[in-house]
């Protein structure tokens, strides 16, 4: 504040007056980037751990253990699942849709931090040059009233090699749309429209498979039979 003014200087502290440019700056703040980055929050705090550290303002062994925590696989594990179903959503959107998103990617979240089918975060790369496939077969879908599953994955192909895709993975999304109430054909649709690379959540629970293709053979029993005792029929008349 200048002593022949009755107001104070709107130019932020660390612009210099030869820096400043009315002409050129925006009347407002820019908009905040809404793409969640919790990585980037997490290394602020394991900054701030550091800081507390050196000052022993807090018992060591406790911010250590927090500071491990933090910096885990485990947890990189959690936040991958949850920024890719968040940053799915148009942020433009209602209310309620960005509220039902940050409900699934914290339900997701919540379910990797179980222990017990963790979802994983998978990106193939596709290469426009070749005509190699995705490398993987699934089954399943909301005709079914099932979840959709990979029952074969290719030695050598690109789900091996590069997402580690297991037979029994369920897939949860791809490239960032929610697939668990789709048909087998929007999936298969999804993932043929893909370029560049596809980007899945999945998550291993070979049970859930095993009870789909359990099943599926009984319906398939189901069907050979009624075929048979329908030609039975017909030699009869």
């Amino acid at each position: 504040m200048s002593p022949n003014d009755n107001h104070y200087s709107i130019v932020p502290d660390h612009i210099s007056m030869q820096q400043y440019n009315p002409a050129t700056q925006s009347q407002y703040p820019p908009a905040p980037d809404q793409t969640c980055n919790l990585q980037r929050d997490i290394a602020r705090a394991v900054e701030l751990i550091n800081k507390l550290q050196s000052r022993d303002r807090v018992p060591d062994d406790k911010l250590q253990k927090l500071k491990e925590v933090l910096e885990s696989p485990f947890l990189n594990t959690v936040r991958e699942v949850y920024e890719s179903i968040y940053n799915s959503v148009d942020h433009q959107a209602s209310v309620e849709v960005k509220a039902n998103v940050v409900a699934k990617a914290t339900v997701a979240a919540f379910g990797a931090s179980e222990g017990y089918g963790h979802p994983r975060v998978v990106e193939l790369p596709l290469s426009t040059s070749s005509n190699e496939g995705l490398g993987f077969s699934v089954v399943g879908g909301k005709e079914l009233q099932t979840p959709v599953m990979i029952t074969k994955v290719s030695s050598g192909g690109l789900g091996d090699r590069y997402g580690h895709l297991k037979r029994g993975d369920q897939i949860l999304s791809i490239n960032g749309t929610n697939v668990e109430q789709e048909t087998h054909e929007n999936v298969v649709n999804l993932m043929k429209l893909s370029r560049g690379s596809i980007r899945l959540v999945v998550r291993y629970v070979p049970k859930v498979l095993e009870s789909l293709e359990s099943r599926l053979e009984t319906q398939r029993e189901k069907v050979m039979l009624q075929r048979s005792l329908s030609k039975g029929l017909d030699l009869a008349q």
